[in-house]
C-alpha cells in the first residue's frame, strides 16, 4: 500500500489519482471503486472526493453508480463518457447482479441493426432505475431469473460482456414487446437477426423459462410476416405442445371479432406493417 503522508496531500493531493488512472489505462481497465482508491491510498475520504470531484471536472472520469467510476479516454471525450457495452459488465460485478445485455442492444450485437437503437438494455433480477448519463441511456429490464445457458460472451475493448442468444433474443423480443416499440418494429428487428438462426437453435427453449404466448406470436410473424417456413416449423416443433390457449397477436388490442390462426393459436387482431 502506498502512504501519503498530510504534506503530500496538501502539495500533490491529485497526482496520485492520475498516476492510479494511467495506470489503469495502461492495462486495459477503464472503470473502478472507490473501495479499490481507499484500499490503494491512505489518504481521507474528502481527500479522494476532491480529487475526484477534479477529475470529473475534467471530463477525464465519470461518475457512473454511487461509487463506481469510469475513464473517459482521449477518443470518447466528446462524448464524456464510455460506451455502455465497455463498462457494464464491470458495473453489474460492482453491484453483484446477474445480467445480460438484451432486446434491441443484443440484436444489435448480432448484426441486426436495422436502426441502430439509442439506448442500451440490460436484463436483471431487480429493479433498477434507468441510468443517464451524458447522452447515454442503459435501460435495465426486470427478469425472474438469468438463463446462463442462452448467453454468449462478446468481446470487447475492456473484455467481455454477457449477451442473449439470438434465440433468446428473439424471445425477448416478443416477451417486452412494448419497451422495443411494437409489433411492427419487432418484426423489422427480427427480419435481420433471423440470419443468425438455424431451425435446430429453437431446441435451447425447451432447457430455459419461458411463457408460450410470445412463441406463438414469434412463430406466427416468422410464418406470416416473414415468409421464414422452416424457421416457423422448427419453433413449432419445440412448442406445439404447450400451446393450448390462444394468444393475440397485439395485447393491447381488443380479443373478440377477429379470425384465429389454427397453427399458432394466434388472434388476428392486428396488421403488421414492418420495413422489411
Amino acid at each position: 500500500m502506498r502512504v501519503i503522508t498530510h504534506s503530500d496531500t496538501m502539495n500533490k493531493e491529485y497526482q496520485y489519482l492520475q498516476q492510479f488512472i494511467d495506470d489503469r489505462q495502461s492495462r486495459g481497465r477503464y472503470t473502478f471503486s472507490l473501495e479499490e482508491l481507499r484500499s490503494e491510498f491512505k489518504v481521507s475520504d474528502i481527500a479522494l472526493e476532491r480529487a475526484i470531484g477534479r477529475y470529473i471536472r475534467k471530463n477525464r472520469i465519470v461518475s457512473i453508480h454511487k461509487g463506481f467510476y469510469a475513464l473517459v479516454p482521449l477518443e470518447y471525450r466528446s462524448m464524456g463518457i464510455l460506451p455502455p457495452e465497455q463498462f457494464i459488465d464491470d458495473l453489474m460485478a460492482y453491484l453483484q447482479k446477474p445480467y445480460y445485455m438484451g432486446l434491441l442492444t443484443a440484436a444489435a450485437l448480432h448484426g441486426a441493426a436495422h436502426q441502430r437503437p439509442q439506448e442500451s438494455y440490460v436484463v436483471t433480477v431487480s429493479n433498477m432505475r434507468p441510468l443517464y448519463k451524458k447522452d447515454v441511456k442503459v435501460n435495465f429490464v426486470l427478469k425472474s431469473s438469468i438463463p446462463a445457458n442462452a448467453l454468449v460472451d462478446k468481446k470487447t475493448l475492456t473484455g467481455y460482456l454477457k449477451v442473449s442468444n439470438p434465440v433468446l433474443t428473439a424471445y425477448d423480443l416478443l416477451l417486452y414487446l412494448y419497451k422495443v416499440g411494437g409489433l411492427s418494429r419487432t418484426a423489422e428487428i427480427l427480419s435481420e437477426l433471423i440470419e443468425v438462426i438455424k431451425p435446430k437453435d429453437w431446441g435451447i427453449l425447451s432447457e430455459i423459462d419461458v411463457k408460450v404466448a410470445p412463441l406463438q406470436r414469434l412463430g406466427y410473424i416468422l410464418e406470416f410476416t416473414l415468409e421464414q417456413i422452416a424457421l416457423a416449423d422448427g419453433l413449432y416443433q419445440v412448442i406445439q405442445n404447450q400451446i393450448r390457449f390462444r394468444a393475440p397477436l397485439n395485447p393491447r388490442k381488443a380479443k373478440t371479432g377477429f379470425p384465429v390462426n389454427s397453427r399458432w393459436k394466434v388472434i388476428e387482431n392486428y396488421q403488421i406493417e414492418a420495413e422489411i
